[in-house]
């Protein structure tokens, strides 16, 4: 899958190479937020999920397909409402991680 991979390479640092679906605290966690933070975003239904909740649970279990992820993670760094406020949310790390993914994309291209 041509797409899958570019992700891939060109996100690294916000990836999960080789998974079908995430959990929301691997989410959480990549990203640097909390996991109700995540919820969030499946509640409103800006990131799709499916919810695993068992029968007489009161817990939910959502699992994030990869593909959602990564179309989720593209809307906010392409959308240019929320991709600044996106942004200044990721950890200090990941944004390193991510400057350095575009420069060596920049390189590249040129």
């Amino acid at each position: 899958m041509p797409e899958q991979l570019e992700f891939t390479r060109i996100l690294a640092c916000l990836d999960f190479p080789g998974r079908r679906v995430v959990t929301v605290h691997e989410i959480a966690e990549a990203l640097g937020f909390t996991p109700r933070h995540v919820a969030g975003w499946i509640e409103s239904g800006d990131l799709l999920s499916v919810d695993g909740k068992g029968n007489g649970s009161s817990r939910s279990r959502h699992r994030v397909p990869i593909d959602s992820y990564r179309d989720f993670i593209v809307r906010r760094l392409t959308d240019p409402e929320h991709r600044r406020e996106f942004l200044l949310q990721l950890p200090k790390g990941s944004l390193r991680a991510l400057r350095a993914e575009i420069d060596d994309l920049l390189k590249t291209a040129a």
